[in-house]
């Protein structure tokens, strides 16, 4: 039961997220048509506060960012690993209300994943 719950609740932040990056439209020049750069600049994951530092699962987190950012610089067409570390970012924007660092950095990864699924 709770796996489902899990599933659907990263299910609807993905699908809240993907609407949220048709809002926004590119600029013809800044396309570009691999992720060599996007790879090579994966945003960073922010330190938290102390006091929202929430044990065992700050660490989780942790461990997934250096996981799916390791997955990413590994092998740059893992879009599965750029979706999961998008989920990550939006996690952390509503924890910490960092959502000036996250969201772009969200949705930064995603637009890597989607364009190399285009392509």
């Amino acid at each position: 039961m709770k796996t489902q719950q899990f599933n659907l609740k990263y299910g609807v932040y993905l699908i809240l997220i993907l609407m949220l990056t048709s809002c926004f439209e590119k600029k013809a020049n800044q396309e570009s048509p691999d992720n060599v750069t996007l790879v090579k600049n994966i945003p960073n994951l922010l330190d938290r506060n102390e006091k929202i530092r929430y044990e065992k699962e700050w660490d989780q987190v942790q461990n997934n960012y250096v996981n799916f950012r390791n997955n990413i610089l590994k092998d740059q067409n893992d879009a599965d690993s750029k979706i999961k570390l998008s989920l990550v970012f939006v996690q952390e924007a509503r924890v910490t209300g960092e959502h000036g660092h996250y969201y772009p950095a969200a949705l930064e990864m995603l637009d890597a994943a989607l364009n190399q699924r285009n392509h």
